[in-house]
């Protein structure tokens, strides 16, 4: 079936099967054009598939031109104010994001927040995420005091309505890590990282990808904050919790050594845990 056939391209979508999954899914829309037209949800369905699959392939032109299509119809067919059309719209934005233009992404996403505010309310998940990208966006337009306020609106509210260590909200917190470092609040910035370690220890485990990568930020902090001793006690225990279980986090943690070598001159230090590497 059509459905079975969008649901194999996807699968080639994961296996990295550019061209397979392209063909596949292109069929599946021009099939669902013949049999139920254009503008039946079903079909915007599968078109939705369609752009999603060039974007994730990193053709992100031709997936804005589908996302646009899809508004379109979605508009004319559901009306502005539908979640299926503020959504396509909040993927667009991101999509003007993709290519550069973060202006006019952050004036999509201010619209999609106050119509989702409106719609659904300032507590549902599809409205917290748009906000989340709202403030995402502040940050790589260099308004970082702006995205933290919205950081902050958003942690308060995932807290209350996810709880503190539902996954969406510790990425959040992580997030907030970030920002306040783009600020030059230091400590600030690690004592929410170290929030987000020990919580992400409590719940995935110390060994999860999520702990491990937090585990490379932190020691990236710690260097970058100039407390070397934090540094190589945080290198150390990672390098326990992956020796002979993964030579790919041995590298990363490797090619985070030789960034930090050259960014902050450390040198002697970064030589030291290369060799615990070794």
């Amino acid at each position: 079936t059509l459905v079975m056939l969008s649901n194999l391209a996807l699968t080639y979508v994961d296996l990295g099967n550019q061209k397979k999954a392209l063909d596949l899914q292109e069929k599946a829309y021009k099939l669902r054009c013949k049999i139920l037209g254009e503008e039946h949800p079903a079909t915007i369905g599968i078109l939705s598939v369609l752009s999603y699959i060039y974007t994730h392939f990193g053709n992100h032109q031709k997936g804005f031109e589908l996302r646009e299509e899809i508004y379109t119809l979605q508009f004319k067919i559901l009306g502005e104010e539908h979640p299926d059309t503020l959504i396509t719209l909040r993927h667009l934005a991101s999509t003007y994001g993709n290519l550069g233009d973060h202006q006019k992404a952050l004036e999509l996403q201010e619209k999609v927040y106050a119509l989702l505010c409106k719609v659904l309310g300032e507590e549902h998940p599809d409205t917290l995420v748009t906000l989340n990208d709202l403030a995402s966006t502040y940050g790589k337009l260099g308004n970082h005091r702006k995205a933290l306020g919205l950081q902050e609106k958003v942690y308060a509210l995932r807290c209350k309505v996810l709880g503190e260590e539902h996954p969406d909200t510790l990425r959040t917190l992580n997030k907030l890590a970030f920002t306040y470092r783009e600020l030059g609040d230091h400590q600030k910035a690690l004592e929410l990282k170290e929030k987000v370690y020990a919580l992400q220890c409590k719940i995935l485990g110390e060994e999860s990808s999520d702990t491990l990568l937090t585990m490379i930020d932190l020691a990236i902090f710690y260097s970058e904050f100039d407390d070397h001793k934090k540094f190589k006690e945080i290198s150390k225990q990672f390098r326990k919790k992956t020796f002979g279980k993964s030579d790919y986090w041995v590298k990363e943690y490797r090619q985070v050594m030789r960034m930090l070598r050259l960014a902050n001159g450390l040198g002697k230090i970064a030589d030291g845990i290369d060799k615990i590497f070794k």
